[in-house]
């Protein structure tokens, strides 16, 4: 169901952007047969690096090389589809407040649609559009490459143990291990969380991208998790994608356990 979520809003988004972005330009103009090339390239890009990674054999080298390609592809989708839907919805909101206006007056309407100036307006927007889209998805990426960082948070429960105060948890999500994400990432990740002294570390899901023919040598570092009660993990929705049920296999073998509709006592002090 999901796969087949993501394709109606991945065809259907670039259906959008096209028309958006197309629609106002000459049909000869040269601009106009980039975009449509660089759209047809993004409509198929990322769908077929997610069914090559998941079930055909290719170099990896290579795979993770156009997988690079495809999730920058993925950002600029994310950010340009939401930009459009803005630009949009003030458009229409703007020709409902138009007709309201003349619906209500006396005086017959006096204006004439010039077609040129309004396409010139339109490039001009999808333009600037564009450029925003670009600046945004360079931070972002600069963004996700930081190494994870570390949110203190403390939570007061009434009545708590005595013997529980002080009690450290590091909560580690979403590292998203994959055809960008290494495993000299995550050994940052691990360092750090090393340096805390948790009594307990949790891995609650989207830890990885991947199969674990892929990225097994890149999920080691958990075997170097240090904490007083050992480290635990559950499934997020990504693994499902990837094999769950070889990941729960696997990282008992690494120090971490798993669980699965279940729950553990620990006992403290």
């Amino acid at each position: 169901m999901f796969l087949l979520i993501f394709l109606v809003v991945w065809f259907g988004g670039h259906g959008w952007i096209a028309w958006s972005l197309l629609r106002p330009l000459r049909r000869t103009s040269p601009v106009r047969n980039i975009g449509i090339l660089l759209l047809c390239i993004s409509l198929l890009l990322v769908p077929a690096v997610f069914f090559t990674r998941r079930w055909a054999t290719i170099d990896p080298h290579y795979s993770d090389f156009i997988s690079w390609f495809a999730y920058i592809d993925m950002g600029v989708f994310l950010v340009l589809l939401p930009l459009l839907a803005l630009r949009d919805l003030g458009w229409l909101a703007q020709r409902a407040l138009y007709r309201l206006q003349h619906l209500f007056s006396s005086r017959p309407s006096t204006s004439v649609c010039d077609p040129v100036r309004r396409n010139f307006l339109a490039n001009g927007m999808n333009a600037g559009l564009i450029g925003l889209t670009g600046g945004m998805t360079v931070v972002g990426y600069q963004e996700a490459r930081r190494i994870a960082q570390i949110k203190p948070v403390i939570i007061p429960v009434a009545g708590l143990n005595d013997d529980l105060h002080d009690f450290h948890i590091v909560q580690l999500s979403d590292i998203h291990l994959g055809p960008t994400i290494k495993g000299d990432y995550l050994q940052g990740i691990v360092e750090r969380c090393n340096q805390l002294e948790p009594d307990l570390v949790v891995i609650t899901g989207d830890l990885v991208d991947g199969l674990t023919a892929q990225l097994q040598e890149d999920v080691a570092p958990l075997q170097q998790l240090r904490a007083r009660h050992g480290s635990w993990f559950v499934t997020g929705n990504h693994e499902y994608y990837w094999g769950a049920a070889d990941w729960v296999d696997l990282l008992p073998t690494l120090g971490v356990q798993v669980l699965v509709n279940a729950h553990e006592v620990i006992r403290h002090r």
